[in-house]
């Protein structure tokens, strides 16, 4: 259950919609991903609670 009074959503449309989506946007050397899911990471499913936390402690990340 989301609570949803911060976020300016009706009861209705809440229980209409009950999903909330998190987005970003992420900028990478194509190559270099690529090979950090070929190789690396072939196990990992979750890009922003996976992959992208282990890249930071990994790699060099800007």
């Amino acid at each position: 259950r989301v609570e949803t009074n911060f976020l300016s959503y009706a009861i209705d449309d809440a229980q209409k919609y009950p999903y909330l989506a998190s987005m970003g946007i992420y900028v990478f050397k194509k190559d270099a991903l690529l090979d950090l899911l070929k190789s690396k990471y072939t196990q990992l499913h979750d890009f922003g609670s996976e992959i992208l936390p282990r890249a930071v402690l990994d790699h060099s990340v800007q």
